[in-house]
Formats: structure tokens, sequence, C-alpha cells
């Protein structure tokens, strides 16, 4: 049996033999010299200048120094362990390195072997995304939803700058409906990051309101392109306004009663409808009535245009189909018992859509001016506005929205939150195998209501305090015209 003495001995031998691992190409570490030491007989080298070693020194005595006040300010390390530190770091090679730590790592017990691993499995981390190239790190960011892109930002810079990317969030910003306008050169994280902000506005009502005094009797049509605005009135004229601030642009007079519809045909041009039963188109650069359209023989209570065609409603149970190019009647659609007082046309422009006193909605073909489709809304109630879109139609009645399916003449859903007749709405169907989508409404009550299709109730309401005649409204804000002489604008785009 092997004595422990033995044991012992065959274990020192092991602890004390050299590293030759990863240094097969430099001699044993104990044939190495010191390099601040000066060797005798054979081995002799060359000693320091006497400028170096007072160097050293200097340098040693700062680090000694430094490390002294670090443990002063609580560190665990004694002192003396910063010189072993100088050693390791200034004075050994790699093989007295290799050596030491050799050594160190036996002396280890499990625990402190556990936390060098997992030191040790940190640092063998590869940052894979900034190793790649930048066109296969931008399409694997691709594949990241817009929050999950939000948390790789916060990685690192290389990280920072590749979820940053204008590629990337072109990507996102195409893979929804984008309702804000968009520059030549847009920053697409920041289109998208309003786009978001703007849908949160609509969901929570947040806007800003902007109300002016318009005119000098009831307000009774509004319209807006992308920079202003159009307000008709009983007082017989047309007013056009700054959209961004309010200011007052031009004033239009010609028509010989109240103005009930409007509607820009391009950037010079306007068309208007009035209760004078005529239709004006206004070039806008001088002030003036560009063309004048009779036709009607009764007031003219609504209208519609899509591209160059334009349907109006009037007192005459009658609705007349234009082609506003080129001052041309081109069908007078016949039918209604009553007054025809909503229109509007489909987004091909190959439908028409007419609401009546009668209590019928009916659809009419463009092209042979022919009615397809009577859908008997209410059995009491005059219909006073219809909007179409996708396929569907929303008509009000009453107090009463019915929405229906144009192609079966099918009840879809009805809303009711009005607490009087509802003069004006407007509808936007987003997607039409689901019935996604919005509608904003407004009556004599002097409410506002957003609504979306998915939900009975109302997202929002809001208030202007006196009977809303008329509603515009796009992605961005709605517009309402009110008996009290005012324009209301809500701004969602903040």
């Amino acid at each position: 049996m092997i004595s422990v003495t033995i044991l012992k001995s065959y274990l020192l031998r092991f602890i004390e033999m050299p590293v030759r691992r990863h240094i097969q190409d430099q001699g044993s570490p104990r044939n190495q010299v010191p390099v601040a030491c000066i060797a005798s007989g054979e081995g002799q080298i060359s000693s320091p200048s006497a400028t170096e070693i007072i160097l050293r020194k200097k340098k040693r005595k700062k680090k000694l120094q430094n490390a002294s006040n670090t443990s002063a300010m609580g560190t665990t390390l004694p002192p003396e362990s910063w010189e072993l530190y100088h050693w390791y770091d200034e004075v050994w090679d790699d093989v007295q390195r290799n050596e030491f730590l050799h050594k160190l790592l036996l002396k280890l017990d499990p625990r402190q072997h556990y936390f060098i691993s997992s030191f040790l499995s940190v640092k063998q981390y590869r940052d894979f995304i900034g190793l790649l190239p930048e066109n296969l790190a931008l399409k694997i960011l691709g594949y990241l939803t817009p929050a999950e892109l939000a948390v790789v930002h916060r990685v690192s810079k290389t990280w920072q700058r590749l979820s940053s990317h204008n590629e990337v969030w072109k990507t996102k910003c195409n893979e929804v409906k984008l309702e804000i306008p968009v520059s030549n050169n847009p920053t697409w994280k920041n289109v998208f990051k309003d786009n978001m902000y703007l849908k949160l506005n609509w969901a929570l009502g947040k806007c800003k309101v902007v109300e002016f005094r318009a005119h000098t009797q009831r307000v009774l049509s509004v319209t807006f392109d992308r920079k202003r605005l159009a307000t008709g009135s009983q007082d017989k004229t047309i007013k056009l306004w700054d959209l961004r601030n309010g200011n007052l642009l031009q004033t239009l007079k010609g028509h010989t009663k109240g103005v009930w519809c409007l509607s820009f045909f391009t950037k010079n041009l306007l068309v208007s409808g009035s209760y004078d039963g005529t239709l004006k188109v206004w070039n806008l650069k001088q002030g003036t009535t560009s063309r004048t359209l009779f036709g009607h023989e009764g007031p003219i209570w609504c209208m519609r245009r899509r591209e160059h065609v334009v349907v109006s409603g009037s007192q005459d149970r009658t609705a007349k189909l234009w082609d506003i190019s080129r001052s041309l009647l081109l069908h007078t659609l016949v039918g209604h018992s009553a007054a025809v007082f909503a229109v509007d046309i489909d987004e091909q422009g190959s439908l028409v859509v007419t609401g009546s006193a009668d209590r019928s909605v009916r659809i009419w073909d463009t092209e042979t001016g022919k009615c397809k489709k009577v859908i008997w809304v209410s059995q009491t109630t005059s219909i006073m506005s219809i909007s179409y879109s996708h396929g569907f139609v929303a008509c009000s009645h009453g107090d009463l929205i019915s929405l229906y399916k144009v192609e079966k003449g099918k009840l879809v859903q009805t809303f009711h939150e009005h607490q009087k007749r509802i003069e004006c709405l407007e509808l936007r169907i987003t997607d039409p195998d689901k019935v996604e989508g919005v509608m904003v409404s407004a009556g004599k009550d002097g409410m506002v209501k957003y609504w979306d299709l998915t939900q009975p109730k109302s997202v929002q309401t809001f208030e202007h305090g006196d009977q809303i005649n008329c509603i515009h409204f796009d992605e961005l804000r709605i517009a309402c015209a009110s008996y009290d002489h005012k324009i209301k604008i809500c701004d969602f785009n903040v």
C-alpha cells in the first residue's frame, strides 16, 4: 500500500510541474530569467538602463498608490494584491502568466470554478447580428414586430443603429395602412410612430380643437383638402380658410341663396350647389364663377363628386349626373316620389346612391341612368343623409343610423345614440369581409359621434353646442358646420 508521504510527493510534483501547453515555441519557465534581474554565468543578459528603472519604479509606485486609494474606498482586496496584479500585468511574460493561472486554478474550490465558468460563458457570447453583412442583418430584423424592434433597440449601439434603419421601418409601414401624409424622403420610423399615435388619438378622443366664427348666418356646408377649408352659408357666400391656422383666404359671391354643398374639383376649381337651384364652378385663382350649371327645378340639397363626375339631389325629386369637366348633363335619375336629400357615388364611379323624403334608398347605374335596386329603410321618416363605402351604405332616418350591404339589400346593423334627427354622416369601410370601419355622424342634438363599426356604441362623442348641419372628415380631422355661424375643427394629428 502506497504511503501518504509518497502520495503527497507526487501531488507536489504535479502542482510544481510547469505548464507547456500553448507555449511550445518558448523555453521552460524554469530557465527564464526575470526581466528586472541580472543572471550570472553563461546566461547573463543586459541590465536595463538607470532611466528605465526609474520610470518603471515611478509607474509602479503610481499604480500601487491608485490601488491603495481604491482599496480605501471600499474594495475588499488588500493593497498587497495590487503588487501581484502589477507583476501579472507589467512584469511577467505569457509563459509565466500561463503557469501562474494553471497553479491558481488547481487551488480553487468548486464554487470559485463555477464563478469563473459563468464569467467565461458570458465572455464567449458573440453578436451575430453585428457580425453579419448589413443587408442580411436588416433582412433578419425585418421579421420582428415593431414592439420587438423597440426591445432590440436597447441591446447595443450596433443593434440600435440597425433596428432604426430606414429600410426596416419602411417594411413595417408597408404592413399597415398609413393614414398620415408622407413626404418625399421620409424617415419611416417617424412615419410609423406618427401613424400609431394618430390611431391612438382617434381611439382616446385626443385632438386639437380650433373653433372660429365663419359667417354672419348659419353655416350649411363644409369641405376641405390638405391645406384649405371651404364653407358655405345661408348668407349666400363661400369662404376659403387656411386649414392650419384658420385665417380667411378668400370670399366668393355669386349664389342668390344659401350654399348647401361644396366639393374641391382641382387645386384651383371648386364646385358648389345652392338653394337657388344652380351648380357653380369657381375659379379660385381669380375668385370668380367659371361656369354655372342649370337643370334642377328646385333647391339643390346635396352633391357628391368622384373624379370628374358629379351627382346632385334636389327638391324637384330628381338626381342629376354631370360631367363637370365638360359641364355636360349625363343623366337625370327619375324615380323618387319626394325630395332627394342625400346622394353618393361608389369608388369606381359606376353606381349612384340616393336617399329621399319618400323613405327609400335607390341604387342607380351611372352608365344607363337606370335604377337597379330600391331599399325601403323606414316606414315613417325621411332619409336625411347617406354614405357609400366598399359595398355598404349607411343612411340616417330620424335619430337612427342603418347600415346595409348593397349587393343583397340586407340590413347589417343599426346605431342609436343621437337624441334628435341626424343631419349628416360619413362612412369609411376598411375591411368589407369583416365589416370593419369607422363612421362619423352629427345632427340637431349638437353631438358629433365617432363610431367603430365593430362596436355597438360610439367610441367618442364631441359636443358642438348648436345644431350641426354638415360634417366632413378624413384620416386626420373632423370639420363641423353649425347653425351658430361657427366652424369647429378637431385635429387628431397631434
